[in-house]
């Protein structure tokens, strides 16, 4: 198992570069849904590398190998105009995209310039587009890449902190960033529905984000049981396979067209060891 993960680190190493120009990479979309609403609101942008060596190579393995050099930086760029260049063809469908944004990448890079640029190559509006942050940029908040995340938010840019609740993210950080979004991770919410102290601790983190006027995403609804624990918690809006799992845009352009009429949620029932 050690020798296979090392081999295919060295491999990702090699060929990435490769990859990115000759058109291996591609990107799938998860789609996002209003919970109250009961509608498709947003995609995230979920990179996708599939090698003859090793199959589905792990896209956190590869966006790790990247940040040991500027290989992040190729791999950032390509991602996010890609994304933008797909999600011009379902905008009149869904209201917005999320793209994941590497701290290292935030750090070598001046973004603000290379977000407005592929911004107006794809005629997307700023207002469609989230860029996702993780806690580690807390550690990182050096006060160049502070300016950079309020500049981007000024443009009309939304930005939103990724599995939030699984780094060292405290109140006070949280506060200082410029975020309008936090997508709570999916480890909470797969214990909040088996044990009531996990339930008060996700009731906690969701009236956190109400009380800073964040939107609140939750990631990994993969059964019922979770979707009905959102609801009730009146959570804005989630993300999982039970809902839709992660699609090429081929096949996300026959999704959109599908949901003019969504049946995907169940009416919410009662668990019993849920707060009021």
């Amino acid at each position: 198992m050690g020798d296979t993960h090392l081999s295919a680190k060295a491999f990702i190493k090699s060929n990435l570069k490769l990859a990115l120009q000759t058109g291996q990479l591609s990107l799938h979309y998860q789609p996002q849904f209003s919970l109250a609403q009961e509608t498709l609101t947003g995609i995230e942008a979920l990179l996708r590398w599939r090698s003859k060596e090793f199959g589905w190579l792990n896209p956190e393995l590869v966006i790790a190998v990247a940040e040991q050099d500027e290989l992040i930086v190729l791999l950032s760029e390509w991602v996010l105009r890609q994304a933008l260049t797909d999600f011009a063809q379902v905008q009149n469908e869904v209201k917005r995209l999320s793209v994941n944004l590497s701290v290292r990448y935030l750090q070598r890079r001046p973004v603000v310039t290379v977000v407005e640029k592929y911004l107006a190559e794809s005629g997307v509006s700023p207002h469609c587009l989230d860029l996702e942050i993780t806690e580690t940029v807390v550690l990182e908040s050096a006060p160049a890449l502070l300016n950079a995340l309020k500049q981007l938010r000024q443009l009309g840019i939304s930005l939103s902190m990724d599995d939030f609740g699984t780094g060292y993210c405290g109140l006070s950080y949280l506060k200082k960033l410029p975020l309008s979004t936090v997508k709570i991770d999916r480890s909470f919410l797969h214990d909040a529905v088996s044990n009531a102290r996990d339930a008060l601790l996700y009731h906690d983190i969701l009236q956190l984000a109400r009380n800073l006027d964040l939107r609140i995403i939750a990631e990994g609804v993969e059964n019922q049981a979770q979707l009905r624990f959102l609801q009730l918690s009146h959570c804005h809006e989630a993300q999982g396979y039970l809902l839709a799992k992660p699609m090429p845009l081929s096949q996300l352009l026959q999704f959109t067209g599908q949901q003019k009429t969504s049946e995907f949620l169940a009416v919410a029932e009662d668990i019993h060891f849920l707060l009021p």
